[in-house]
């Protein structure tokens, strides 16, 4: 990363996104006792998005690389709204079991985005309406991620139910009904915002 604490909280960013996506897997797995892993994934979801938007903001202003300037760097940031999103809206929908897809994909964008040659030169933004854009193609990008994670527990929880195996990995995730409710409000805020953003 070039800087010893853009590279320290990259690292650290990891290592919580991967115990997430573990604790999540115990819990469906059902080798956990009731809660406590959802729990102990959401807070180090969040713990590893906080540490996550930190490095971004150091690669932004120490190093100088603009966020927007390669695709890497932008999906970073995507994975860090996402990662914020399915927090704000999981009590909502009660779908903190998809947690278990949003933690590998975070850690994936962190890791596509360390591996990306990033430019360190600035970018400048001439235009008033190029944040916006950008702004938004964002968000409507990480509400696409997700409605593909609602979407992929959904089809796993159908599929347990139809073959009536898995029952153990079925009760934990959350009920079908929520995982399709919360894929159908993903599409429709996303589908705007990308709109805006073109």
């Amino acid at each position: 990363m070039g800087h010893p604490l853009a590279s320290a909280l990259l690292y650290l960013a990891a290592v919580l996104y991967s115990a997430a996506a573990v604790a999540f897997l115990l819990h469906l797995t059902g080798r956990g006792a009731g809660k406590g892993f959802v729990r102990a994934g959401v807070w180090l979801v969040g713990g590893g998005a906080a540490l996550h938007a930190t490095q971004i903001v150091v690669s932004s202003l120490v190093l100088q690389i603009c966020p927007i300037k390669g695709i890497h760097f932008a999906l970073s940031v995507v994975s860090v709204l996402a990662c914020v999103a399915y927090l704000v809206m999981r009590a909502r929908f009660r779908i903190d079991a998809v947690g278990v897809i949003v933690a590998p994909l975070a850690l994936t964008f962190l890791v596509g985005s360390a591996a990306a040659h990033a430019d360190s030169s600035t970018v400048s933004l001439k235009s008033a309406v190029l944040p916006i854009h950008v702004f938004a193609n964002l968000v409507g990008e990480a509400l696409f991620v997700l409605a593909f994670a609602a979407a992929v527990g959904y089809l796993v929880a159908d599929k347990q139910l139809k073959k009536k195996h898995g029952v153990v990995v079925v009760s934990r995730l959350p009920p079908i009904n929520a995982l399709d409710r919360a894929e159908h409000v993903y599409l429709l805020a996303g589908f705007p915002m990308l709109t805006v953003g073109t």
